[in-house]
């Protein structure tokens, strides 16, 4: 954040400030009650009334059956946190008096893109398919790695969540979370996660279910981005 700017009330260009603003909001806390601030650093939020783009967009894809472009490696990280979790344990920490610093993402051992996707199928098969489906579309995965996305125009994070494990995102899914787990921070299923996010997601109306969807990364584009790494040997 530029200097002299400490008063700043907006995130600035593609939230660029929320560190800095995040850190003087702490700073002004243990200021004003020395020893007795509870400072939540969480990581992505997810689950029922999520209105971001991000986490949405997996239950929404693989409920549309086919063939669905996923990023990275199975084996990449991946870690995110359902709002429900954080609130109860939020609230948690207050009413016990449980003060300090804590990273609060998830789960509480490392999940995979590949565990990732399959907690997502397994909570759109809970819910089954969307209204005039007889059946829940069959979806396959085709995974390509970052510098082949890259080639076609794809960026790092535009498929949301995603984010390479290597370079100046090493490290961003593998946030410690031990103090929070010992301090009682608990987790649901990434398949519940996903089944009540869905469920939500389709009492909206079509118009601003719409704006939950990334908006450049459509199914069009995804065919054309397919269609186009299979010409590639880095395809996985």
């Amino acid at each position: 954040m530029p200097e002299g700017k400490e008063d700043v009330e907006d995130m600035g260009p593609r939230g660029s400030f929320y560190g800095p603003l995040k850190v003087m909001c702490e700073s002004a806390a243990e200021a004003a009650m020395p020893g007795r601030v509870t400072n939540i650093r969480p990581g992505f939020i997810v689950g029922p009334r999520d209105t971001s783009a991000r986490f949405m967009y997996y239950p929404w894809r693989v409920s549309q059956g086919g063939e669905m472009l996923v990023p990275g490696t199975p084996a990449d990280p991946i870690q995110v946190i359902d709002v429900r979790d954080l609130a109860e344990w939020a609230v948690d920490c207050i009413e016990r008096k449980v003060f300090g610093i804590f990273n609060a993402t998830g789960p509480a051992t490392e999940l995979t893109m590949k565990s990732f996707i399959d907690g997502i199928a397994m909570g759109v098969a809970a819910v089954g398919p969307v209204a005039g489906q007889s059946a829940q579309p069959i979806t396959t995965y085709t995974w390509a790695d970052y510098e082949s996305l890259q080639a076609q125009g794809v960026s790092p994070g535009e498929l949301p969540l995603c984010l390479p494990p290597t370079g100046e995102s090493a490290g961003f899914h593998k946030r410690n979370i031990k103090k929070a787990i010992a301090a009682g921070l608990k987790f649901r299923t990434i398949d519940d996660t996903t089944q009540a996010t869905l469920e939500w997601y389709r009492t909206l109306p079509d118009d601003v279910a719409a704006k939950m969807l990334p908006p450049g990364f459509t199914m069009d584009r995804e065919r054309t981005v397919l269609a186009a790494l299979k010409t590639r040997p880095e395809l996985k």
